[in-house]
């Protein structure tokens, strides 16, 4: 049973083409396992019919030279070609796509031919920021940067707390100590004492200590 077929018309085709945008409907695709295991066969099935049809006399039991029929060819499928060097290793069609610019479908940007690995450039690359991207994170391999980032705000709420509000919540208490000793009550007062019974600062000072916790 064939799990892949091309359309059988060009109106199929076309009626295919457009069912995604019009009804928002994805035709389901075969599942990796199946369709490598149906074009496996397919190929298997090619290469034996060519080898029947050029050499009739062909020594099946030699299996070394029916594996050179599988090498330094390329097979062309429904879904694309493949190219198998004369080591026997698969090369693809290395292709790099853009999406077009106000449109939803992609556009060719650079090919690699398989066999002959020459690379060609298709059309202009449009990057996002209009140069390549630098290959390093925007926020670093381990997210070091974004962490440092938000926590910016938060070290300087820390810093001005540490070195505005904490000198003044220290310094308040001790001026207000000072200020109190200096008005004092005695017969025979140092020099650096302040007359409480002249002085109207140091009366109030001593007003606002009797509602301000020492």
């Amino acid at each position: 049973m064939p799990v892949s077929s091309s359309p059988a018309t060009a109106e199929s085709e076309r009626w295919m083409a457009a069912v995604p945008e019009s009804f928002l409907y994805t035709f389901r695709k075969p599942s990796r396992e199946l369709s490598d295991t149906y074009y496996a066969f397919r190929m298997f099935g090619l290469v034996i019919n060519e080898t029947l049809a050029e050499q009739p006399q062909f020594n099946w039991s030699d299996g070394g030279r029916l594996g050179k029929q599988f090498c330094n060819r390329t097979i062309h499928f429904q879904s694309g070609s493949m190219f198998i060097s004369a080591d026997g290793e698969r090369r693809n069609l290395m292709t790099l796509k853009q999406f077009q610019r106000n449109h939803s479908k992609c556009q060719f940007a650079f090919l690699q031919d398989p066999q002959t690995r020459t690379l060609t450039n298709v059309t202009t690359v449009q990057w996002v920021s209009g140069e390549p991207p630098t290959g390093y994170p925007r926020c670093g391999f381990e997210n070091e940067k974004c962490q440092a980032a938000r926590g910016g705000p938060a070290n300087t709420a820390l810093a001005v707390f540490l070195y505005g509000a904490l000198p003044v919540l220290i310094f308040v208490p001790w001026w207000r100590s000072r200020i109190l000793k200096f008005c004092v009550d005695d017969p025979d007062p140092p020099w650096w004492a302040i007359d409480c019974d002249s002085s109207k600062f140091c009366l109030s000072v001593k007003a606002v200590s009797m509602y301000v916790p020492t």
